[in-house]
């Protein structure tokens, strides 16, 4: 439409959204890639917000009610890599693949490297070859991040709620030994 009046455009308003989603007709695969491609178009605020800003709106307006922002405060390193936050030597087939999904699925950040604003890092209870390279890592942090098994994850998913990390804190057979 090359030109509408006040009226006119009020009144489509109340029919579409910003994006020209119809609030009352039924859309297709297809009209929802389309809609959703022009959102990114148009740089629409939306896309641009940070996990942060998402943490601060679900807290605000939801607390404790989405199982899918558990994890929305925090920062994963996940030991996939042979070679500590090289992403270049991602580990084939790495039981720790879908405990990355789950984390991002319920609002977690996943990083490559093992940063300072870090808050856990998970790693695969079978595979602690890379722990005591970890610690030495945090030692030069001043910031302090829980070692958790991939089972706190898939606890605290299904218990929807957040687990004491301690409990989970991995043990290698050296230290069970003592």
């Amino acid at each position: 439409m090359i030109y509408t009046s006040l009226k006119t455009s009020d009144y489509f308003s109340t029919l579409y959204d910003c994006q020209g989603d119809s609030y009352t007709d039924d859309v297709t695969e297809e009209d929802l890639r389309n809609i959703f491609q022009s959102i990114t178009d148009k740089g629409s605020p939306l896309v641009n917000i940070t996990q942060n800003e998402v943490s601060m709106i679900e807290s605000r307006y939801f607390p404790n009610d989405s199982l899918l922002g558990l994890f929305r405060q925090y920062k994963f390193y996940v030991d996939r890599y042979s070679e500590i936050g090289n992403p270049n030597t991602l580990i084939k087939a790495c039981a720790l693949d879908l405990t990355a999904m789950e984390i991002r699925h319920h609002g977690g950040t996943i990083v490559d490297s093992l940063e300072e604003t870090v808050t856990h890092v998970v790693l695969n209870e079978k595979d602690l070859s890379r722990l005591s390279l970890l610690q030495k890592v945090r030692q030069g942090h001043s910031k302090r991040h829980h070692f958790v098994t991939a089972a706190w994850i898939s606890d605290c998913i299904r218990d929807k709620a957040l687990k004491h990390e301690r409990i989970y804190e991995p043990v290698t057979e050296k230290a069970r030994c003592k």
